[in-house]
């Protein structure tokens, strides 16, 4: 397990580096259960190119950036560039595996 929560925060365990802090050690404890899950959730088939991969995620980081006020306003400052991401992988790996 690569992540710890201290409180409201949740760190790197190698690097001791803060990944992110919510308002409370509840969320804290939900943000870190999503961290873990979505590494178990990240295995992609050999058939797709990391260049090819890279670029399906930037295209949908690029959408998502756009309109980033409304994500800050539905999951909050901390998680709304985690959620982002995470979506935008899930999006991009989908798109990949339906060619």
């Amino acid at each position: 397990m690569p992540y710890r929560r201290k409180g409201k925060c949740v760190y790197k365990k190698s690097t001791g580096k803060k990944v992110g802090c919510s308002d409370s050690a509840k969320d804290a404890k939900e943000y870190l259960k999503a961290l873990y899950a979505s590494e178990m959730n990240e295995s992609f088939p050999n058939t797709i190119s990391p260049s090819e991969y890279s670029i399906a995620v930037n295209k949908y980081m690029k959408e998502f950036l756009r309109d980033k006020r409304n994500w800050i306003d539905q999951y909050g400052l901390e998680k709304a560039n985690f959620i982002m991401y995470k979506t935008a992988v899930k999006k991009a790996k989908e798109e990949l595996e339906s060619k």
